[in-house]
Protein backbone atom coordinates (compact mmCIF):
# COMPACT_ATOMS: atom_id res chain seq x y z
CA UNK A 1 0.00 0.00 0.00
CA UNK A 2 1.11 3.40 -0.73
CA UNK A 3 3.69 5.13 -3.00
CA UNK A 4 7.05 4.64 -3.41
CA UNK A 5 9.82 7.39 -3.42
CA UNK A 6 11.64 5.89 -5.98
CA UNK A 7 9.89 6.03 -9.86
CA UNK A 8 10.92 1.85 -9.40
CA UNK A 9 10.74 -0.25 -6.53
CA UNK A 10 13.86 -2.26 -7.93
CA UNK A 11 16.23 1.42 -8.53
CA UNK A 12 17.03 0.22 -11.75
CA UNK A 13 18.31 -3.22 -10.84
CA UNK A 14 15.33 -5.68 -11.69
CA UNK A 15 14.96 -5.69 -15.72
CA UNK A 16 16.99 -6.70 -18.22
CA UNK A 17 20.63 -6.68 -18.47
CA UNK A 18 22.35 -2.94 -19.92
CA UNK A 19 25.70 -2.61 -21.36
CA UNK A 20 28.03 0.81 -21.34
CA UNK A 21 31.16 1.18 -22.96
CA UNK A 22 33.24 4.40 -24.05
CA UNK A 23 36.18 5.01 -26.13
CA UNK A 24 38.50 8.11 -26.51
CA UNK A 25 38.15 9.76 -29.64
CA UNK A 26 40.59 12.04 -29.35
CA UNK A 27 43.67 12.90 -27.77
CA UNK A 28 45.87 14.77 -26.05
CA UNK A 29 47.80 17.06 -28.88
CA UNK A 30 51.08 18.52 -26.84
CA UNK A 31 52.85 16.96 -23.80
CA UNK A 32 52.67 18.11 -20.17
CA UNK A 33 50.50 20.97 -21.39
CA UNK A 34 50.14 23.98 -19.42
CA UNK A 35 46.66 25.07 -20.89
CA UNK A 36 43.81 22.71 -20.77
CA UNK A 37 43.07 20.51 -23.83
CA UNK A 38 39.79 19.39 -25.32
CA UNK A 39 39.81 14.80 -25.30
CA UNK A 40 36.26 14.08 -26.62
CA UNK A 41 35.05 10.46 -25.92
CA UNK A 42 32.21 8.59 -27.31
CA UNK A 43 30.15 5.40 -25.71
CA UNK A 44 27.07 3.47 -26.32
CA UNK A 45 24.58 2.27 -23.90
CA UNK A 46 23.01 -1.09 -25.12
CA UNK A 47 19.86 -1.96 -25.48
CA UNK A 48 18.81 1.94 -25.89
CA UNK A 49 15.37 3.55 -26.07
CA UNK A 50 16.78 7.38 -26.35
CA UNK A 51 16.57 9.78 -24.46
CA UNK A 52 18.80 8.45 -21.10
CA UNK A 53 20.59 10.43 -19.27
CA UNK A 54 24.36 9.08 -18.77
CA UNK A 55 26.36 10.25 -15.94
CA UNK A 56 30.15 10.99 -17.46
CA UNK A 57 32.37 11.49 -14.82
CA UNK A 58 35.97 12.28 -15.12
CA UNK A 59 38.89 12.69 -12.94
CA UNK A 60 41.79 15.06 -14.11
CA UNK A 61 44.65 16.98 -12.08
CA UNK A 62 41.68 18.99 -10.41
CA UNK A 63 39.78 16.22 -8.96
CA UNK A 64 36.55 14.62 -10.10
CA UNK A 65 33.99 16.32 -12.03
CA UNK A 66 30.83 15.09 -14.12
CA UNK A 67 28.48 16.13 -17.21
CA UNK A 68 24.87 14.35 -18.23
CA UNK A 69 24.81 13.61 -22.16
CA UNK A 70 21.91 12.06 -23.67
CA UNK A 71 22.02 8.84 -25.75
CA UNK A 72 20.67 9.16 -29.01
CA UNK A 73 17.86 6.36 -29.91
CA UNK A 74 20.61 4.18 -31.16
CA UNK A 75 22.22 4.86 -27.75
CA UNK A 76 25.57 6.69 -29.23
CA UNK A 77 26.39 9.98 -26.65
CA UNK A 78 29.68 11.99 -27.07
CA UNK A 79 31.42 14.08 -24.42
CA UNK A 80 34.01 16.51 -24.54
CA UNK A 81 36.32 18.28 -21.39
CA UNK A 82 39.28 19.66 -20.64
CA UNK A 83 42.40 17.83 -18.99
CA UNK A 84 45.95 19.39 -18.00
CA UNK A 85 47.22 16.50 -18.52
CA UNK A 86 45.60 13.07 -18.53
CA UNK A 87 42.26 11.63 -16.84
CA UNK A 88 40.35 8.64 -15.86
CA UNK A 89 36.71 8.62 -17.11
CA UNK A 90 33.45 6.38 -16.40
CA UNK A 91 30.44 6.24 -17.70
CA UNK A 92 27.15 5.41 -15.69
CA UNK A 93 23.28 5.11 -16.29
CA UNK A 94 20.77 4.49 -13.52
CA UNK A 95 18.54 2.14 -15.48
CA UNK A 96 15.04 2.55 -15.77
CA UNK A 97 11.78 0.32 -15.14
CA UNK A 98 12.45 -2.06 -17.47
CA UNK A 99 16.34 -1.75 -18.10
CA UNK A 100 18.84 -2.38 -14.79
CA UNK A 101 21.85 0.27 -14.78
CA UNK A 102 24.99 -0.16 -15.93
CA UNK A 103 28.49 1.76 -15.65
CA UNK A 104 31.77 1.81 -17.81
CA UNK A 105 34.84 0.07 -17.34
CA UNK A 106 37.42 2.72 -16.66
CA UNK A 107 38.95 4.67 -19.48
CA UNK A 108 42.39 6.25 -18.52
CA UNK A 109 43.51 8.67 -20.75
CA UNK A 110 47.40 9.36 -20.69
CA UNK A 111 48.98 12.27 -21.22
CA UNK A 112 51.12 12.89 -24.22
CA UNK A 113 54.91 11.92 -23.62
CA UNK A 114 57.56 14.47 -24.51
CA UNK A 115 59.31 13.31 -27.26
CA UNK A 116 62.59 11.82 -26.66
CA UNK A 117 66.40 13.69 -27.81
Amino acid sequence: AGGSFYATRTQGVGGANSTLKIRQVSRLSRPLARKPQEVKIAGTLSPAEGGEEILVAYRGSGGWKSTTEIAASNGNFTSTFRVKKGAVVVAQWIGDDERAGAGSAALKIPPKKKPRK
